[in-house]
């Protein structure tokens, strides 16, 4: 069944916005290498890689249906200079957690309009056990799982000891 012209569209932006999610995330990766933190740089690269496998899985998606792939240019992505480490890191965890809830409402888009438009096999395709809706929740939990570390350890009497603490633990969970 090919897809219709309105789920193939929201597809295709949903394919833009993980390339987009792919170079944020890979920013915040250069950047931890910079600061030779590489528990937070080996967590941002696998968030990059996963934005990478999701849409590929998306293009596998449409080009299955018989649909075309539109590549949508992303926009440019880079964070501000400045700042003293703690408030950095404060920032990116929220332009983390900021990028999965907005993935979150953009996966549901695509699946409001599958069902509006009948299309129930994209509909399936989204809920299954290894499909995006469901990796998407465990997304948004780390982005929040992160959010919580960060408040913790930048109210650290030493936030850098809480940061370096947090990196190894980081370090040893995504190695």
């Amino acid at each position: 069944m090919l897809l219709k012209p309105e789920v193939l569209s929201v597809l295709n932006r949903q394919i833009a916005h993980e390339a987009s999610n792919e170079q944020i995330y890979r920013v915040f990766e250069n950047f931890f290498a910079g600061y030779n933190l590489h528990g937070f740089e080996k967590l941002f690269a696998s968030q990059a890689k996963g934005e990478y496998q999701h849409r590929q899985m998306l293009i596998d998606y449409v080009h299955d249906k018989n649909g075309s792939v539109d590549f949508i240019p992303t926009k440019a992505f880079s964070l501000k200079d400045g700042g003293e480490l703690p408030s950095r890191i404060m920032e990116i965890m929220q332009k983390f957690l900021y990028v999965e809830e907005e993935t979150t409402k953009m996966l549901y888009e695509v699946l409001e309009t599958a069902e509006k438009s009948n299309d129930y096999g994209t509909c399936a395709w989204l809920k299954r056990p290894d499909g995006l809706i469901l990796e998407q929740i465990e997304e948004e939990g780390l982005a929040q799982d992160m959010i919580s570390r960060a408040e913790l350890a930048c109210k650290c009497q030493t936030p850098n000891i809480g940061i370096l603490s947090w990196d190894i633990e980081l370090l040893e969970r995504f190695n």
